[in-house]
């Protein structure tokens, strides 16, 4: 695991994003977590990364999202050759069994914890794919 990765993730929920950051901060993580709150929102700040040369190690999306579900940008992310070296997460609450095997040959995917503990055992295991 990189110390100074970067990390985009979107979720739309401001519960789960504190959980986030408690989780990152329990856990004494050194990465830069940047949230937005939809796809089109990251499909947004990679561009302007990109233009920055400032582009996130990995991307973390959630499933249910307004505007741009995280599925939806995963279909926009994987037609972009110059993000394809980036890793991808999906994490969800529901059952993705429809479109898991489409999302698995682009995405890993993570269920949604419902507790604190859920989410430090998810926030863990998700830095640990932070590298560059």
């Amino acid at each position: 695991m990189k110390p100074d990765c970067t990390i985009l993730w979107a979720e739309d929920d401001p519960d789960d994003i504190l959980f986030i950051e408690e989780a990152a901060q329990a856990l004494k993580v050194s990465h830069l977590i940047v949230f937005v709150y939809n796809g089109k929102d990251v499909l947004h700040k990679l561009e302007v990364a990109e233009a920055n040369k400032t582009l996130p190690q990995l991307i973390v999306l959630d499933y249910n999202m307004p505007i741009m579900t995280g599925a939806e940008t995963i279909s926009v992310l994987i037609t972009k050759d110059h993000l394809k070296h980036i890793p991808i997460v999906l994490f969800s609450t529901g059952d993705l069994r429809k479109e898991k095997f489409n999302i698995l040959q682009h995405a890993m995917i993570y269920k949604k914890p419902s507790d604190r503990d859920g989410f430090i055992s998810m926030v863990r295991e998700i830095m640990e794919l932070c590298k560059a």
